[in-house]
């Protein structure tokens, strides 16, 4: 083989491997191409579903904005219905207490009027008795003074046991009629109407 052959099949050779290369360059740019449309295309769908999500997401957080706000206004209208019964309970139990203070009020009264008569009615069985006595006394006036001053420490003694006797059938007959539920005011008025003198 001949230089000139050698050089040419060499030359050819050559021109072979730059129309392969460039065949490869053509198919690498062609498939870039369309590596890059592929790529617009994915991005393009991408972008639309993180619109389409971006939307059904703002939806869904508005739908919870109501619920919650919903939500809020029952729990309101919850606490001011609270409110307004705990206000109306307490107005209820006001009201019983002020019956209640009225009616122990018209008690006490009770206690003492009923004290009061029962005092009068012994203080006059008293008086009666003694004017009695003082009528039917046929002794010497010195004799009656003498008697009295021998008796008055007797007396004295004799009329503190009666008149704790007495208090204790006062309080006893009150407890019956007025019950042992007001038994502390009927110690108080007791002890009120002796404070006064009165038993």
């Amino acid at each position: 083989m001949t230089d000139g052959q050698e050089l040419d099949i060499r030359h050819h050779h050559r021109l072979e491997q730059i129309r392969e290369q460039a065949r490869l360059r053509d198919q690498q740019r062609i498939r870039a191409e369309e590596f890059d449309v592929e790529v617009e295309k994915l991005r393009g769908e991408n972008e639309r579903e993180l619109t389409r999500l971006t939307h059904e997401l703002a939806i869904e957080n508005r739908q919870l904005d109501l619920q919650y706000n919903e939500f809020k206004n029952g729990q309101q209208v919850r606490l001011e219905a609270l409110q307004t019964a705990i206000k109306q309970q307490d107005d209820f139990f006001r009201h019983f207490w002020a019956l209640d203070a009225e009616v122990l009020g018209l008690e006490t009264k009770l206690i003492e009027k009923k004290a009061d008569a029962l005092i009068a009615e012994r203080f006059s069985a008293q008086a009666h008795r003694q004017t009695m006595e003082a009528k039917t006394s046929d002794q010497s006036h010195d004799r009656m003074m003498a008697e009295e001053e021998r008796a008055t420490l007797s007396h004295k003694n004799e009329l503190d046991k009666d008149n704790f006797e007495f208090r204790e059938r006062l309080k006893i007959t009150l407890m019956r009629e007025f019950g042992a539920v007001v038994e502390e005011q009927i110690d108080a008025t007791l002890d009120k109407l002796a404070r006064e003198g009165k038993i």
